[in-house]
């Protein structure tokens, strides 16, 4: 590969969530209509 290239797949940013893969498209479907979902994904971890 030549300097300064890059290679990846399809990576988006949603309210400052990473979603990286093809396979993830899904999921920022999901928190595109249910931003909330997140809460739910991360348990108890979220809003600390």
């Amino acid at each position: 590969m030549r300097k300064g290239r890059r290679f990846g797949v399809p990576t988006m940013v949603f309210n400052g969530e990473l979603f990286w893969g093809g396979d993830r498209i899904d999921v920022l479907i999901e928190r595109i209509r249910n931003p909330e979902s997140i809460a739910t994904a991360l348990g108890s971890r979220h809003g600390r």
